[in-house]
């Protein structure tokens, strides 16, 4: 599950990776962050009254590299972007991030597991995760 501080941290090292100027005056200060561009999707989750929807940016990740799974009360989509140069290419400049990625996410107890569903279209993978009853329902407060 990411923490605010992994959120901080990927927002920082999208800001460094897209800023060579800046990334080189950080060097000294944060060498593990300047290292040079990773990949971390973007993830959007909304709640629908039938479902639990996730939609993930992977533009330029192929179908073979993703991997989507049910890990007890966690939805996890992890997988990965490769580099892909030119053949024969001197790269003289990386901004498009590659490499592992995970992202977590803790599911609520409405979820149906059993019908969960995938797919990956336009470099975005939808994740359905479907709610037991299909709605929502008013949860009664004690005294």
């Amino acid at each position: 599950m990411s923490t605010p501080s992994d959120v901080a941290l990927s927002h920082l090292k999208k800001l460094l990776s897209r800023d060579p100027m800046l990334r080189d005056l950080m060097a000294d200060a944060l060498p593990s962050i300047s290292r040079g561009p990773g990949f971390t999707p973007d993830v959007d989750v909304h709640e629908t009254q039938g479902a639990h929807v996730v939609q993930c940016d992977l533009p330029g990740v192929a179908r073979a590299d993703v991997r989507v799974r049910l890990e007890g009360a966690r939805l996890v989509i992890e997988g990965e972007r490769k580099a892909s140069p030119p053949a024969e290419a001197r790269t003289r400049s990386l901004e498009r991030g590659v490499g592992t990625f995970r992202r977590e996410f803790l599911l609520p107890p409405d979820v149906d597991a059993e019908g969960v569903s995938a797919s990956l279209e336009d470099g975005v993978l939808l994740v359905t995760v479907p709610r037991v009853g299909g709605g929502a329902r008013d949860i009664p407060i004690g005294d």
